[in-house]
């Protein structure tokens, strides 16, 4: 990591490239006036309608009973402010700052285990854009999940670094309330303080068990704040618990959960930008991730079977929340972590394959910034395709059938979608 201010401002200067590729690939959804899925229907609830509007509190209700009381408030303010269909795009602009924030911490924590300059910025825009986190930012019901990765990103690495002196309690709490607010608004989201040891275990940095131990504590805390809240959430609203179903129940079949682990969360991760990628990329990307996590440690068979048992627990940590659930449903929000996790780490083992000779390791940072340029431009592609142009459309169709049907209307309209079961 750059100590000097010789050294600091390149780093910075990588940082704005950055934010500048973040911001210019999700530009359209902040700059594009739409809704999307339930955002309707929460704008509706609670910003439009009355205060005594049957769905506000139903709204509300459905976020606390899932263990995600910070959701609830931080969704109150937000479609507060943004206050028409106009206004969401400022919510989403929340969440593209987030997200530039989260691409600058990627940046950082690889600098920290020595990765260069070019290719720590590169690799930070692809992981930044991977499509978990494109729909944390084009859908204003999620933009709240990239804040809740920062804010455990920012645990996470407290909690790792922390020096042995006085001010560590005080280090240490933090990073506990850190973690606890980001579990209190999404719990998966909450599971990227595990970037920075996977940094540490991609790069083979050894963890020195004080800090490992620091890590685990933060993360128990900030999972036993979720579980209370979760409880609680279940005994002030039984009913509403009860209609969730699957989604507010833990799991009972744990064997059928693993497979379907790898089967469907684990695959989709591997596909990397590539949404519907051809069936040899997962098995490809699994390939890479097993040679390179075997061949880096030297000393025999042990430290490799370590390291290869390290990376299954980060990665199964990283997805805990919904495999703690009955529920089982692959939905790209929920793979927030696990997929830049997955994709750190299978970047990390192809870096360690490569740069073992003078040649590769030039060829390398080629690669990596050509899959960057890839990936940003399959995300931005992605995101308007799938979520802006369409939903865009879909409401210029509506309100010229209102325009036509009712051309003495002067006041607004809300848009209130079905519900499904």
């Amino acid at each position: 990591m750059p100590t000097s201010w010789k050294e600091r401002i390149p780093s910075l200067g990588v940082s704005v490239v950055v934010v500048a590729a973040i911001a210019g690939i999700f530009a359209p959804v902040c700059l594009r006036e739409y809704g999307f899925s339930d955002a309707y229907s929460q704008l509706l609830s609670l910003a439009v309608a009355p205060a005594d509007y049957a769905d506000r509190a139903d709204e509300i209700r459905h976020v606390i009973v899932l263990g995600r009381p910070g959701d609830a408030g931080l969704m109150l303010l937000l479609y507060g402010w943004a206050g028409d269909i106009a206004g969401l795009a400022r919510i989403r602009a929340f969440g593209v700052i987030c997200l530039a924030i989260l691409g600058v911490a990627f940046f950082r924590e690889l600098r920290s285990v020595a990765w260069g300059r070019i290719e720590a910025g590169a690799a930070a825009v692809f992981l930044a854009t991977l499509p978990s986190l494109q729909i944390s930012v084009a859908w204003a019901s999620t933009t709240t999940h990239v804040l809740a990765a920062v804010l455990s990103l920012s645990a996470g690495r407290l909690a790792l670094v922390a020096r042995p002196n006085r001010k560590l309690p005080v280090v240490l709490l933090l990073a506990i309330v850190l973690q606890a607010l980001a579990i209190l608004i999404y719990q998966p989201a909450a599971m990227m303080l595990l970037f920075p040891l996977a940094c540490r275990l991609g790069a083979a940095v050894e963890v020195p068990f004080p800090a490992l131990r620091r890590v685990g504590f933060t993360l128990a805390a900030g999972l036993g704040f979720g579980f209370l809240a979760f409880r609680a959430g279940g005994a002030m609203y039984p009913a509403a618990a009860l209609a969730r179903g699957e989604r507010s129940g833990f799991v009972h079949d744990v064997p059928g959960k693993l497979e379907w682990f790898l089967r469907e969360p684990i695959v989709h991760s591997f596909d990397f930008h590539s949404l519907q990628g051809p069936a040899v990329l997962p098995i490809a990307a699994a390939v890479v991730l097993l040679l390179g996590t075997l061949l880096r440690p030297s000393g025999g068979w042990r430290p490799r079977a370590l390291g290869l048992a390290a990376t299954g627990t980060v990665v199964g940590l990283s997805y805990l929340p919904n495999l703690l659930t009955a529920e089982s449903w692959a939905a790209y929000r929920t793979m927030i972590v696990l997929a830049p996790v997955l994709a750190l780490l299978t970047l990390s083992a192809a870096r360690s394959l490569m740069r073992r000779t003078a040649l590769t390791r030039g060829v390398w940072t080629v690669v990596l910034v050509a899959a960057a340029g890839w990936g940003g431009v399959t995300a931005r592609r992605t995101v308007l395709d799938t979520i802006v142009l369409p939903q865009v459309r879909e409401l210029a169709i509506a309100r010229e059938a209102i325009a036509e049907r009712l051309p003495e209307l002067t006041g607004r309209v809300a848009v209130r979608p079905a519900r499904w079961e």
